[in-house]
């Protein structure tokens, strides 16, 4: 049932690995962008905002991220589901990709308006009084998770259509002028400045992403 170590061992030698660790190598850095792009506005808040604000900006983004984490598992099963239907019927995949899009907009922007509905609940029991000026931040991030649902089938796309580069110059654009824009933000609109920032990364880079994804799928089938 099994082959033999010997085999396995020469199987493995024989194999070209270069198309596989070059392909890995852009799946892993296109991941690792949409780590960035949660992680780096934390840490560009702390350069204007004092470290209570810095606070009240993490917790509500951080509780909004954490109800859209609900959208994780069909990502994770779209990765999967995407190149089957490529192989299969590539029409039936485009048509499965905006379907996928738009209820996971409605199904997003549900979980964040429900996030924000029972925050001023959540934080009492699970901060204190002390953090409840941060609760009216909850609801400047629902625009965002309104977007950050767009985003829910864009990677696994991507990777179907091995298209991973494109992801990352769009990303990596975004920040170039993101970066800036997030700083000038802050420094003026404090906490405010930051959600505004957040939710025109994602907004812009999930627009752009999607209208390239349409328009390749569209040429295609």
């Amino acid at each position: 049932m099994f082959p033999k170590l010997g085999q396995v061992i020469r199987s493995a030698i024989a194999v070209s690995w270069k198309r596989f660790i070059r392909y890995s190598f852009w799946v892993a850095l296109d991941r690792n962008m949409a780590t960035l792009f949660s992680f780096l506005p934390i840490s560009m808040a702390g350069i204007y905002l004092a470290s209570s604000d810095v606070a009240f900006y993490k917790i509500p983004f951080g509780f909004a991220n954490l109800a859209l984490s609900l959208l994780g598992p069909i990502s994770m099963m779209l990765n999967i589901e995407f190149p089957r239907l490529r192989e299969e019927n590539f029409s039936k995949m485009k048509l499965s990709f905006i379907n996928i899009t738009f209820y996971s907009i409605i199904f997003s922007g549900f979980l964040v308006i429900c996030a924000a509905i029972i925050s001023p609940i959540a934080f009492k029991i699970l901060y204190g009084e002390s953090f409840m000026p941060s609760v009216k931040y909850t609801y400047g991030f629902i625009i965002y998770g309104v977007f950050n649902g767009l985003g829910i089938g864009l990677g696994p796309m991507w990777r179907a259509i091995n298209k991973v580069k494109v992801s990352i110059l769009i990303n990596t654009v975004v920040l170039a002028i993101g970066i800036p824009m997030g700083l000038y933000l802050l420094k003026h609109y404090g906490i405010w400045g930051g959600v505004v920032m957040v939710t025109v990364w994602f907004a812009i880079s999930h627009l752009v992403s999607f209208m390239y994804l349409y328009r390749y799928l569209n040429s295609k089938s």
